[in-house]
């Protein structure tokens, strides 16, 4: 547990960072919901867990990027944590609309 606290530093290797703190987790995090399945309780709890979550993990990431051996990993996951919102705006107005669906 040590290194989530030297991640939200800056003071961790991305890799580790990524990889556990952002793909192992985040398979935990999806793993875990399935299971519960979908209650109003479950979903606001998993609502405010993942919020928490992200918080950590791009604030983390951010921190972190460029701990790596190859400078360009930083632009990249900088960018990265620039554009996930603009991604997951357009996932979900994509899947809770009809827009572009044909007809």
């Amino acid at each position: 547990m040590n290194w989530i606290i030297r991640a939200w530093k800056g003071e961790e290797k991305l890799w580790k960072v990524f990889w556990f703190g952002g793909v192992i987790i985040d398979a935990g995090f999806t793993s875990i919901k399935k299971i519960l399945g979908h209650t109003e309780f479950t979903d606001a709890l998993f609502a405010i867990s993942a919020g928490i979550y992200l918080v950590w993990l791009f604030v983390s990431e951010w921190r972190c990027a460029f701990n790596a051996k190859w400078n360009g990993w930083g632009y990249i996951m900088r960018g990265f944590i620039i554009l996930m919102p603009l991604w997951w705006y357009i996932w979900y107005i994509l899947s809770h609309t009809d827009f572009g669906h044909r007809t």
